[in-house]
């Protein structure tokens, strides 16, 4: 991967890495969430985020956008 070449390819810690398409915007928003989590996980139970937890924690994330009126939805995957 060659610095400053793709947008949407970024590295949330040393194992973890996450793929965007869509807004790019709304992409680097799941991104910085992403890995606030996983800072939050590797902290509280001094273990590396797995994908499959990462999933699920993006995807309460998401769904929580769609469900209220006071923020909008995400434009990206």
């Amino acid at each position: 991967l060659v610095v400053w070449t793709n947008r949407r390819l970024y590295n949330l810690d040393d194992k973890l890495v996450i793929a965007i398409c869509g807004k790019i915007p709304d992409g680097r928003h799941m991104m910085d969430y992403a890995r606030g989590e996983a800072k939050k996980y590797t902290k509280e139970f001094d273990y590396p985020l797995t994908g499959k937890a990462l999933s699920g924690r993006l995807g309460l994330y998401k769904n929580a956008h769609t469900l209220y009126n006071s923020v909008r939805p995400f434009g990206s995957t």
